[in-house]
């Protein structure tokens, strides 16, 4: 009988000893604490692309290839703002989601933005004169129109 009691004592502290504490499942943050982590992590990012984007547009003036490309650029980062806004504000829209768009979004934008720059970088501006009129050529390599002479 000593046997089995000790046994039994023995066999019990096993599984009292190798089992670990009860703990309360880990507390998920509410939807509002994730958009309010969201906005910190990516709203400076945005804003900076957003600031490098705006810097570029007065090279673009005279130059209608880059400034077509610059128009794209643009309306598309406003685009992905707005939907990134507005899906945050919408409760039925999964979080995760959201923060995989933006986490690409901004991807994509550090890619396009400096290349915007180069080539605004390389943009150059002439002067050119026919009789009284003058105009301004802009390009990489810009050429007067048939007529017109380079100031």
């Amino acid at each position: 009988m000593n046997r089995k009691f000790a046994t039994g004592v023995l066999v019990l502290s096993l599984f009292v000893g190798f089992t670990g504490v009860a703990r309360a499942a880990d507390v998920l943050p509410t939807r509002e604490q994730q958009v309010v982590a969201i906005h910190a992590q990516y709203d400076p990012i945005f804003d900076a692309q957003y600031a490098r984007i705006l810097a570029i547009k007065a090279k673009t003036a005279n130059n209608p290839k880059l400034l077509s490309s610059y128009n794209f650029i643009l309306k598309d980062f406003l685009h992905v703002r707005e939907f990134i806004n507005t899906s945050l504000m919408d409760i039925t829209t999964d979080i995760e989601v959201i923060k995989s768009y933006a986490e690409e979004e901004t991807g994509e934008f550090s890619f396009s933005i400096p290349l915007l720059e180069k080539e605004a970088a390389n943009s150059k501006t002439i002067i050119c004169v026919k009789g009284k009129t003058t105009k301004k050529v802009s390009g990489i390599k810009p050429v007067c129109p048939a007529g017109y002479k380079k100031k």
